[in-house]
């Protein structure tokens, strides 16, 4: 089970690393969360999505935690929610 810690220990096991992230892929990670409901809360859906935006582990925490520093994310019960873009 996927603990709330942190949008980075939800989506992939790697520190953020200051690295410039593309609106295009924070487009596909919006997308990949909306088609699995908007929310990962399972080892399952995080694999799902990381391969639908189609990054390796490292950049799938870079992109993930941009986006959390901009507020995208919200903690829920054993996951992460998007709640901007398709999911607002």
């Amino acid at each position: 089970m996927i603990r709330p810690l942190t949008v980075m220990a939800v989506m992939a096991a790697t520190p953020l690393v200051a690295e410039d992230v593309t609106e295009d892929e924070k487009t596909r990670l919006r997308t990949a969360m909306a088609t699995v409901g908007c929310t990962v809360n399972t080892e399952e859906l995080r694999v799902r999505v990381m391969e639908e935006v189609g990054v390796d582990e490292r950049r799938m925490g870079i992109v993930a935690g941009t986006m959390a520093m901009a507020d995208e994310f919200v903690d829920v019960p054993g996951g992460i929610k998007l709640v901007t873009g398709p999911c607002s």
